[in-house]
């Protein structure tokens, strides 16, 4: 009869070993591009609203105006885009880092006063105006 140590440690590196490769297996399907993508952050908004419009303001510093997607689903307007951090800064030299790169995404619930035809965007300084009208008031 051979005496074997027991070490119970073991049965926790297995199980270790099985949820790291659950995980890996689980974010893989990610990377293939007919997946959904998980937004990495949601831009900052500030909105507000006048007699005649709702203005919708999203903070976007050093994304560049062509990888910004705005589109409306349903009653949704939806953000959409991707930033990059500046090319001087070395992978590995980051000393302090609270920006934020990635894909981003934000939904904004549309209140239905407001005309989805008529949608005015402006882009400026890392800020992005959306602007809509209110419909017009049927008075009887």
């Amino acid at each position: 009869m051979n005496i074997e140590r027991w070490e119970p440690w073991n049965r926790f590196a297995e199980i270790q070993q099985h949820f790291n490769e659950m995980l890996d297996e689980f974010f893989a399907s990610f990377n293939d591009k007919s997946q959904p993508r998980i937004p990495s952050f949601s831009p900052a908004l500030d909105m507000y609203k006048s007699e005649k419009f709702l203005v919708i303001r999203a903070a976007l510093p050093g994304v560049m105006e062509e990888d910004i997607d705005v589109t409306l689903e349903k009653d949704a307007l939806v953000i959409r885009g991707e930033s990059a951090p500046p090319f001087d800064i070395m992978e590995g030299s980051r000393f302090f880092n609270e920006c934020r790169y990635g894909y981003f995404e934000r939904r904004i619930q549309l209140p239905e006063e407001y005309d989805i035809q008529n949608i005015d965007l402006q882009y400026g300084d890392g800020i992005l105006e959306i602007k809509l009208a209110r419909k017009p008031r049927n008075e009887e």
